[in-house]
């Protein structure tokens, strides 16, 4: 083939090679624009997305905010407490453990407590401790009134002989006498169950009630109310038991021992009652 006709094929080819290409360009542009579009949207769902994002953090931001302020003031208000405490401490160390140690307070309780065992047993001791000091005070106390009161009516009773008075005091009774003196007038180690005796014959007009017996009057003391009624006197010292009353009914029968009063016990209703005549009333 010459150079002419090649030439002239050419010529003829080109438009059709032309309008394939621009299809070909145009098919591919299209391609790329859709791409492109579809690249746009999943940019703008990512950015919508951040966007949300950037919403929680910035909640999240301000609650992180408000628990550091809440902390903040926490930590202000501790801090002024520890102050407060620090100011104390050195005081609080002396009351508890005295001065001349040198080892932390922590250090000194632990070793008070492998000496002398944990405080709050020493505290339990030292109230045990107290309340029998308490007691043999009471009962100090309660004997030396009576042996005043003993040696007061003993010294009436001479005046009375001595200047021709008559007393209305009945010497030869035992629970007169009780009722009169004290217990120390006829006991000379009175126990504690004599004294609170002595509580009750002192007080049987009003915890007794009058009744009227075959062999005379007398007043009867039944045992829960005499329980009670010790129960709400403070030196009595202890929490007042059917058992410890019926203690104090012995104590009363022993007082009146030899003696012509009627002193006499009976069960009523399944309840004990102590009956104690009146002077005159005998067993």
């Amino acid at each position: 083939m010459s150079t002419r006709e090649t030439l002239t094929e050419a010529s003829v080819s080109t438009p059709e090679h032309r309008r394939q290409n621009s299809d070909h360009i145009e098919a591919r542009l299209a391609q790329l624009e859709a791409r492109f579009e579809d690249r746009i949207e999943a940019l703008e769902a990512e950015n919508e997305r951040l966007q949300e994002r950037v919403g929680e953090l910035e909640a999240e931001n301000e609650e992180l905010r408000a628990e550091l302020e809440d902390v903040t003031t926490d930590v202000d208000r501790n801090s002024e407490d520890l102050a407060e405490a620090f100011q104390t401490i050195t005081p609080l160390r002396k009351l508890v453990i005295g001065e001349g140690h040198s080892k932390p307070l922590v250090e000194v309780m632990k070793q008070l407590r492998e000496e002398q065992g944990p405080l709050n047993q020493q505290l339990g001791e030292h109230t045990q401790k107290l309340h029998r000091l308490e007691d043999d005070l009471n009962e100090d106390i309660a004997r030396e009134v009576g042996i005043l009161r003993s040696q007061q009516n003993a010294r009436i009773r001479q005046l009375a002989t001595e200047t021709g008075v008559e007393l209305e005091l009945t010497t030869g009774d035992q629970i007169t006498r009780v009722r009169e003196d004290g217990i120390d007038a006829v006991c000379a180690s009175p126990r504690k169950r004599d004294r609170r005796a002595e509580r009750v014959l002192q007080h049987i007009e009003e915890w007794g009630t009058k009744e009227q017996l075959r062999s005379g009057r007398a007043y009867r003391l039944p045992r829960p109310r005499v329980k009670r009624l010790l129960n709400g006197i403070d030196s009595i010292g202890i929490t007042m038991t059917s058992k410890t009353v019926g203690d104090v009914f012995d104590a009363i029968e022993k007082i009146a021992a030899g003696s012509t009063r009627l002193v006499q016990r009976r069960k009523q209703g399944g309840v004990e009652h102590l009956y104690v005549g009146f002077p005159e009333t005998t067993a």
